[in-house]
């Protein structure tokens, strides 16, 4: 143990963080927040896309529901169950490739947009006609659309700015988007008490419509959109 240790001692000493031309200077809590609602402010294509990107965030509130659904009315067994969740991940894995390829081509703005399609697709199938058969379809639609969505979510954020704001704008819209997530989850979870399964899937299908509305007004910022941007004097 003693050994392993003080190999990593030498490993980490050898490791150098990559050298940059830009760093913004110290600044407190508040002031790094109020540089996120700056770069909201300033920029409307960046504001559509955090806009999107939150609503779609909140859709995701719904997902666990889409098991208790299916139990209730299909029956399924245990096993049939296990074997939902291995095609959802399973599915939501191995797309991440198709994804990154679709994004050389088109950016990462057009994943964004076709994954919650895709995602939107396998909702739709669960509400119009749910089989024993076609659920697994369902899932891997599912799965596919949400792996296409938190990945461009992810990277969307990168290409959006200069690289010295990027630990700022990172950090600001990751903190959002969680945010937005735990309120998903426990919003989802009131209205499934309040109301029928299937309503509440229509719901969250409304607030995926309206995030794809709001990519689709977004520039994507690698072909043409304008990049966020805080003045040095501000």
């Amino acid at each position: 143990r003693v050994a392993s240790r003080g190999l990593g001692d030498v490993y980490k000493r050898q490791l150098r963080e990559t050298p940059h031309t830009e760093t913004l200077e110290k600044l407190s809590l508040a002031s790094r927040v109020g540089r996120v609602g700056q770069m909201l402010r300033n920029e409307t294509n960046f504001r559509r896309f955090i806009w999107g990107r939150l609503l779609g965030t909140a859709a995701r509130g719904a997902v666990p529901f889409y098991i208790i659904l299916v139990r209730e009315e299909l029956g399924l067994s245990g096993e049939r169950l296990a074997d939902l969740t291995i095609v959802f991940v399973t599915a939501q894995s191995l797309s991440t490739l198709a994804w990154g390829m679709l994004a050389d081509r088109n950016g990462f703005r057009g994943v964004f947009i076709a994954a919650l399609a895709t995602w939107m697709a396998g909702v739709g199938f669960l509400l119009i006609d749910p089989s024993p058969t076609s659920i697994y379809l369902v899932f891997a639609l599912v799965g596919a659309g949400m792996g296409g969505f938190l990945l461009a979510s992810q990277q969307l954020v990168l290409e959006f700015g200069t690289a010295r704001e990027l630990p700022t704008r990172s950090a600001g819209t990751n903190a959002l988007s969680e945010l937005v997530a735990v309120f998903g989850f426990l919003a989802a979870g009131y209205l499934a008490d309040a109301i029928p399964l299937r309503s509440l899937f229509a719901g969250t299908l409304l607030v995926q419509a309206a995030s794809v509305m709001l990519m689709l007004r977004a520039r994507d910022p690698r072909h043409g959109g304008i990049q966020v941007g805080i003045d040095e004097d501000v």
